[in-house]
C-alpha cells in the first residue's frame, strides 16, 4: 500500500509481440518503446537499468485452464526461452524464483475467444472446400466417363448403320432379281432380327446416356450453386473477422520513485496466444528480451522482431538479437 504522504512518480513501459491473427493487413504493428529507469543503486540491484548485471528472477503466475498446460509445462517453456538468451550471451541473465520472481502469466480473454471462433470458422470452410474439391473431382470423372460412353455409342451406331446399309442393299438386289431362294430369305430374316435387336439395344443405351447427361447437368448446376454459396460464406468470413493484429504477449514494467529515487520496479509478462510449444517459447523469449531492456528488431525471423507469423519455425536467437543484446549489455 502506498504512503499517501510521500511524493510518488510512476512510469510504465509496455512492449508487445504482435502476431498476424488474421492475415491480409500490411501495416506495421506498434509495440511501444522501452522506458529506462533512473540510474540508481536500487535500479541496478533490481536489474532494470543494468539488466544484464543482475539475473532477473521469474516465476510462473496464473495459467488459464483453456490453455491446457500445467505449471511444469510452462516452467519448462520459460526455462527453454531463458536458455536461448543465456547461451547467446554466455552469461546468467535469469533465475527461477517461485516466491519472489516477476510473474509470467497465461491469460485467456476476448482476443483468444475471437481468434478461436475465427479458427473454427476457417476449419469449417476448409472442410467444406475439401468436400467441394472432392465433389468437383467426382463430377470431372463422371463427365469423362459419360463422354467415353457417348463416343463408344457413336462408334456402335456408325457400325450399325453400315450393317443396315449393307442389309438394305442386299434386299434391293434380291428384290430386283426376283425368285429369292428360301435359304437367302431365311438368312436375310435372321440378319433383320439381329439388326432389330441391335437397334433396340442402341436406342436403350442412347436413353441411358441421355438420362445420365441430364442428371449430370442437374448435379453440375447444384455444384455451381454450392460454389456460389461457398464463395459468399468465404467473403462473409472477412466481413465477420476483418484483418487485425493481436498481441501474442506483452511485457509490462512499472517504476515507483520517491523523491527521485527508485523504490520498486514491477514487472510482469502476459502471454495471450500461441499455436504450439515452439511458438510459446518464442513469445516468452521475445518478452524476456524486453525485460532485458531490448527493443524491437527490424529483421524478420529474429526473436525481437515486432511481428511473427502464426506458423513459425523453432525459436532461435538471430544475429540481430545478439546485436541488440550487446548494445544493451556491452559488458557481456
Amino acid at each position: 500500500m502506498r504512503n499517501a504522504l510521500s511524493p510518488l512518480l510512476a512510469t510504465a513501459s509496455v512492449l508487445a509481440l504482435v502476431t498476424w491473427l488474421y492475415l491480409g493487413g500490411s501495416d506495421t504493428a506498434g509495440g511501444g518503446s522501452w522506458a529506462p529507469t533512473q540510474d540508481t543503486t536500487a535500479a541496478e540491484e533490481m536489474g532494470s537499468r543494468k539488466a544484464c548485471a543482475v539475473p532477473l528472477a521469474w516465476r510462473v503466475g496464473s495459467i488459464h485452464p483453456a490453455f491446457g498446460l500445467t505449471r511444469e509445462d510452462v516452467e519448462a517453456a520459460v526455462s527453454e526461452a531463458t536458455s536461448l538468451w543465456e547461451e547467446a550471451a554466455e552469461a546468467s541473465l535469469f533465475r527461477f524464483d517461485s516466491g519472489g520472481g516477476f510473474p509470467i502469466r497465461l491469460v485467456h480473454d476476448d482476443r483468444q475467444a475471437r481468434g478461436e471462433e475465427r479458427r473454427r470458422y476457417e476449419a469449417e470452410l476448409r472442410r467444406a472446400e475439401e468436400e467441394m474439391e472432392a465433389w468437383r473431382e467426382e463430377l470431372r470423372r463422371r463427365t469423362e466417363e459419360l463422354q467415353e460412353a457417348q463416343s463408344r455409342h457413336d462408334t456402335q451406331v456408325t457400325a450399325f448403320q453400315d450393317r443396315l446399309s449393307r442389309y438394305n442393299e442386299r434386299v434391293r438386289e434380291w428384290n430386283e432379281r426376283g425368285d429369292t431362294p428360301s435359304e437367302v430369305v431365311a438368312e436375310l430374316r435372321r440378319t433383320e432380327e439381329s439388326l432389330e435387336t441391335e437397334r433396340r439395344r442402341l436406342q436403350e443405351r442412347a436413353r441411358e446416356i441421355e438420362e445420365a447427361a441430364q442428371a449430370l447437368n442437374e448435379e453440375q448446376a447444384e455444384f455451381n450453386r454450392a460454389v456460389d454459396e461457398f464463395n459468399r460464406t468465404s467473403a462473409g468470413l472477412e466481413q465477420r473477422f476483418p484483418p487485425e493484429r493481436v498481441e501474442s504477449g506483452v511485457y509490462r514494467e512499472t517504476v515507483e520513485t520517491v523523491n527521485g529515487r527508485i523504490q520498486e520496479v514491477g514487472r510482469e509478462i502476459l502471454i495471450y496466444r500461441f499455436d504450439d510449444r515452439d511458438q510459446l517459447v518464442r513469445v516468452i523469449a521475445h518478452e524476456l528480451g524486453h525485460a532485458l531492456g531490448l527493443g524491437h528488431s527490424p529483421v524478420t525471423g529474429a526473436i525481437m522482431s515486432e511481428e511473427h507469423e502464426e506458423a513459425s519455425a523453432a525459436p532461435r536467437i538471430h544475429a540481430s538479437d545478439v546485436e541488440l543484446l550487446q548494445e544493451r549489455c556491452p559488458g557481456l
